[in-house]
């Protein structure tokens, strides 16, 4: 990523959906490249509940909560 594209990547923070940094980093993370513009677009159109049933987003969501729970024990 570069610098440019890094900048509008972090500093638009909250302006796509609440947790759509970490949601790209584990896109990233999983299958080799951040998400597109267009997908990302796409979760910010949706209700929150709507984005929760999406099926990447819902296992993103699923992995978070279980790290969270592996955590404390």
């Amino acid at each position: 990523m570069s610098g440019e594209d890094f900048e509008r990547y972090y500093f638009s923070k909250g302006w796509v959906f609440s947790g759509w940094i970490g949601f790209s980093q584990w896109i990233k993370k999983e299958f080799g490249a951040y998400p597109k513009n267009e997908k990302l677009t796409e979760l910010r159109r949706m209700k929150k509940e709507e984005r929760e049933e999406h099926a990447l987003f819902g296992v993103y969501l699923w992995e978070k909560t279980k790290q969270k729970e592996c955590k404390r024990y």
